[in-house]
């Protein structure tokens, strides 16, 4: 086979399945030569993230003739189950970001959860679902009083998941919803209540419940968000206990117009794997770490490749502001980087 111009072969062992039986051989894979890394600063929050990407194709270099080879070498194969769970859980890491940014982004202050009334919703694969709590906010929104739509700016973002019964359950967080559609729990002996609202309500925490939600999805806890970096990591994690199965098409439902990260910076970074290696412990150096002691950098690698092809570092303007890094970053990486 031809090797497609500017590119390169790698040896790599794959295991081949022929009528049944699996066979580990040694095949070639068509790698593309690259331009350029990137080093991209942004903001989110109270939160500056760092990524690192693998640089894109270098100039001239066919991508579908690499596809094309690598088919034809047994690299890569139309119903290759791997790839398919890889594609899997990079589409779960890239929805986990963004419902990261834009948690933390925007100006929520309530945390929902609903569980879906069974004699409204089909629990397991409630039909229309989205498109009702759309149209819901839709109807908020235009809410007329004295003439003016004070909640013309209500927003929201939730995140169906799937319990282990397939049950769907939804996590979200709410921007200026009716307070007068609230109801807050207060402690009843006389009362029968769910253990873990009596467990808050113990701890001084308040626990409320919209009348609205009541009567159109079912049972359902509001809290007031204390912590918005926290509400972030909180809801994303929803993503992955399912391990991202879903009978919906999209992940993550939300309002339009919602604040995304604010991008502060670029660098460009030499493609030398020692660049790679020295931007890496700047890093990790910059990157605030978590009660439990886990420092907030992830290196993300891809079969084949020797370096990542990609890496986070999230660093808290309590730590470090994002004028700090900023300074930081064009001291340390110094001649070696250019912005743009």
């Amino acid at each position: 086979m031809n090797i497609p111009s500017n590119c390169h072969i790698e040896i790599i062992e794959r295991t081949i399945t022929d009528n049944g039986i699996p066979t580990v051989l040694d095949v070639d894979r068509c790698v593309p030569e690259v331009s350029r890394n990137t080093l991209s600063v942004s903001v989110y929050g109270n939160t500056t993230k760092l990524v690192f990407s693998l640089c894109t194709a270098a100039e001239g270099v066919n991508l579908r003739a690499v596809h094309e080879f690598n088919l034809a070498s047994g690299y890569i194969a139309p119903d290759d189950d791997e790839r398919k769970r890889e594609s899997k859980r990079c589409s779960i890491s890239r929805t986990k970001r963004i419902v990261t940014e834009l948690v933390a982004a925007n100006p929520w202050e309530w945390f929902l959860t609903i569980t879906l009334d069974a004699s409204k919703w089909n629990r397991h694969n409630p039909t229309g679902l989205q498109e009702c709590i759309k149209e819901f906010f839709r109807t908020i929104r235009n809410t007329k009083i004295n003439g003016k739509k004070p909640y013309r700016d209500a927003s929201y973002l939730v995140v169906p998941e799937c319990h282990q019964d397939g049950a769907i359950h939804l996590h979200g967080v709410l921007h200026n919803y009716p307070l007068d559609k609230l109801i807050e729990y207060h402690e009843d002996p006389t009362v029968p209540m769910p253990e873990f609202i009596l467990r808050e309500l113990k701890n001084g925490r308040k626990v409320f419940h919209c009348v609205d939600f009541d009567q159109i999805f079912g049972f359902n806890t509001l809290n007031l968000i204390q912590d918005q970096d926290r509400a972030a990591s909180y809801i994303a994690k929803y993503l992955t206990k399912s391990d991202g199965e879903s009978p919906f098409k999209t992940r993550v439902w939300h309002s339009r117009g919602l604040q995304q990260a604010q991008k502060i910076k670029k660098y460009h970074i030499p493609t030398e794997k020692n660049a790679v290696e020295e931007l890496f412990d700047i890093m990790r150096k910059l990157a605030s770490v978590t009660a439990s002691g886990r420092p907030l950098f992830e290196e993300h690698y891809t079969t084949g490749i020797s370096i990542p092809v990609s890496a986070t570092c999230l660093t808290n303007q309590s730590d470090m502001t994002v004028g700090e890094v900023v300074h930081l970053l064009d001291n340390m990486l110094g001649d070696e980087v250019k912005n743009g």
